[in-house]
């Protein structure tokens, strides 16, 4: 039995661990996830994430590798990709100390490339030619064209649509129900709202809303990144 340890909280973190969970107890997958990496929580002693414990912070990583453990990379705050960066940097381990998680519900094309450290969830489908960068995590239902590129640690939630030859930058998020048409391009640490559809390209850095997307913002104007609202409430009442 490998065990795995899922660096996150309970929004992408908690979905990490409910693949994994349901290759365990239902497909038979040999993973057992003993626990979870998150610096705010384990700061605070004895918190728990989906009935799990908080075994340490990110800098904990490497003795934990050397006890035998792997890791599952979840950290996917919207909107923030240099944030995942530099979370995978304070881990201080090597990519190939992820597990990259394939749910079987999930449709991959022969010849489909996984960098080290992805996350595919229940009914996301990669058809011939795509390529997904290392710590990148794709949600349920999600649909990718052929020939499609991404860089590392994007995140795609769930039903968005990213349609053939697409190419999207590093760090990038697409939000819910979002749609990519044939050949858009998406620069690095962009991000696509809810429901919107990008025709063209979008600039590095730049937040894209509306049917056709239009630049929005800058991502450097978005609010600080903060715990969910539910991780945060557990915290107001202890």
């Amino acid at each position: 039995m490998e065990r795995i340890l899922v660096v996150g909280g309970e929004g992408t973190g908690g979905n990490a661990w409910a693949c994994i969970e349901d290759m365990r107890l239902r497909y038979g997958r040999q993973w057992q996830v003993e626990g979870f990496l998150n610096d705010p929580l384990f700061c605070e002693g004895g918190r728990r994430i989906r009935g799990l414990p908080v075994m340490g912070r990110l800098e904990d990583a490497p003795r934990f590798a050397r006890e035998g453990c792997r890791f599952a990379f979840a950290i996917h705050p919207v909107g923030h990709g240099r944030l995942k960066e530099d979370a995978f940097a304070r881990m201080g381990v090597s990519l190939e100390s992820l597990v990259t998680v394939v749910h079987p519900m999930a449709f991959v094309a022969p010849g489909v490339e996984l960098g080290p450290g992805v996350v595919l969830s229940p009914g996301c489908c990669l058809m011939a030619g795509v390529k997904i960068g290392a710590c990148s995590f794709v949600g349920t239902n999600v649909s990718f064209g052929h020939d499609v590129e991404t860089g590392p640690f994007c995140h795609f939630s769930n039903g968005a649509v990213v349609s053939s030859y697409a190419r999207i930058g590093k760090g990038c998020d697409v939000c819910l129900n979002a749609t990519l048409l044939d050949m858009a391009v998406m620069g690095d640490y962009s991000l696509l709202g809810s429901g919107s559809l990008l025709k063209g390209n979008a600039e590095e850095g730049g937040v894209y809303v509306g049917v056709p997307a239009r630049l929005s913002r800058k991502v450097e104007e978005l609010p600080a990144y903060r715990l969910n609202p539910s991780e945060e409430a557990n915290r107001k009442n202890r």
